[in-house]
């Protein structure tokens, strides 16, 4: 049974198969100190407890971005149900990631040369290999074949394909 299918809620999770998640995937990990990183931010208005906080978690965050070969930007907003479907390999520096994304091996999402950054919508998945950048938005329900490279916005449900990145298929 995948990670990807556990989080998204298509099989039902027995408390075994819970803790092998928690113990299996250091991509999970990652997630969990991202999370804590932005709850330290919005919990804690002193900034020396917040440097404190942070500086707590920061060995546990590295030692994981090591592992996975992951990072995630620490302004990244990441919406709930958010999968890591692979073992690694991702760099996310998306500026807001909506819920339910599932994000596949060997994906980067990040700034162009002016600094612009892109947002994924609801539902977006994106296939391995692929690189998204720019100041550009992606509609929700969108699916982003492997090895596509993406540098324009995508509207609602929609399949995307290729290098450059070209809409092959609306869906309804």
């Amino acid at each position: 049974m995948s990670y990807a299918k556990n989080l998204l809620g298509l099989e039902q999770i027995t408390s075994w198969e819970r803790m092998k998640i928690v113990l299996i995937y250091p991509t999970f990990w990652l997630l969990i100190f991202h999370r804590y990183r932005i709850w330290v931010n919005s919990r804690f208005k002193n900034r020396f407890i917040r440097m404190g906080m942070k500086i707590f978690s920061l060995p546990g965050q590295r030692i994981f971005e090591l592992i996975t070969k992951s990072e995630i930007l620490s302004t990244a907003d990441i919406g709930p149900g958010f999968c890591f479907a692979g073992k690694g390999g991702v760099t996310l520096g998306a500026k807001k990631i909506g819920r339910a994304c599932t994000i596949y091996e060997n994906v980067t999402i990040g700034r162009d040369h002016l600094w612009n950054i892109p947002e994924l919508g609801e539902f977006v998945r994106v296939g391995s290999n692929s690189v998204i950048y720019g100041g550009i938005k992606i509609g929700n329900g969108v699916i982003i074949k492997e090895s596509t490279v993406l540098t324009k916005s995508v509207p609602d449900y929609c399949i995307v394909q290729g290098n450059p990145g070209r809409i092959v298929k609306k869906m309804r």
